[in-house]
């Protein structure tokens, strides 16, 4: 009885961080492919501070959009148990790695935001690399214990997932390269009355205009 008590809360710990992953990875890979040319600012930022080397924006936004496309299919085949080995083995290296960037953002603060989540949150480097840890210990978990995740569809459904995800969140990123964001979270999008929005950050601009001929 104890046993079976025990692999229960086992089965449910591991759903449980299964879940928090996938919705996790979704999100993350559904901002980015909103905003893809917002990720490649961001790119530029992490390479201008860390005084790296410039990259040409065309191929920024073609990683921009890989980088949406890869954690958008690792929410989705986390969430449906699509090859939950592999999966939960791909999910923890990305994890790691992540986790490292982040460990060395922290310590050498080169930007003020990862931009993880876009503009939708927006988290200090120390609140980045403590969402990583945790999200590297759950991906861990479940690469431990991979078969506890619970499979409820059928393997033509699964082929289905993947078709119809890959299809959209590719879509979707590029309908937003051309047409801009579908879902405006950016703090000055258009109609947005700069002095209010200003006033209510505790900024404090000293506009001038100059007109020279």
């Amino acid at each position: 009885m104890k046993q079976k008590s025990k692999s229960l809360i086992l089965t449910i710990a591991i759903n449980a961080c299964r879940i928090l992953l996938a919705g996790t990875f979704i999100f993350s890979g559904f901002v980015k492919a909103n905003d893809p040319l917002g990720t490649v600012y961001k790119f530029e930022d992490y390479l201008s501070a860390m005084a790296w080397f410039t990259l040409p924006q065309t191929f920024l936004l073609a990683c921009a959009v890989i980088l949406a496309f890869v954690e958008f299919t690792i929410g989705t085949h986390l969430l449906f148990g699509i090859n939950r080995r592999g999966t939960a083995r791909v999910a923890t290296v990305f994890m790691a790695a992540m986790t490292i960037l982040t460990t060395y953002i922290a310590i050498a603060n080169p930007v003020s935001d990862c931009g993880c989540f876009g503009d939708v949150i927006i988290l200090s480097n120390e609140e980045t690399l403590a969402k990583n840890i945790i999200l590297l210990a759950a991906s861990i978990f479940i690469c431990r214990f991979y078969r506890l995740q619970k499979d409820f569809l059928t393997a033509g459904a699964k082929w289905f997932i993947v078709l119809i995800s890959f299809c959209f969140i590719i879509g979707y990123a590029i309908y937003c390269v051309v047409f801009l964001p579908c879902i405006d979270f950016r703090p000055y999008k258009i109609g947005t009355n700069l002095l209010q929005s200003a006033t209510t950050a505790g900024q404090e601009y000293d506009v001038k205009i100059i007109y020279t001929k």
